[in-house]
């Protein structure tokens, strides 16, 4: 039986695009969040 190394490069590959995806989501959110407080809160500022 031939040991085998983990594909780190198919692995790290996946956590790049996790992390794209999360950066994306997270500015997504923050966008969201401040144009609902622009527009909908205007008395919590």
């Amino acid at each position: 039986m031939v040991f085998q190394a983990p594909d780190l490069s198919g692995m790290l590959q996946k956590f790049r695009e996790l992390t794209a995806v999360r950066a994306y989501w997270g500015k997504m959110l923050q966008m969201f969040k401040s144009l609902c407080s622009d527009h909908l809160l205007p008395s919590v500022h």
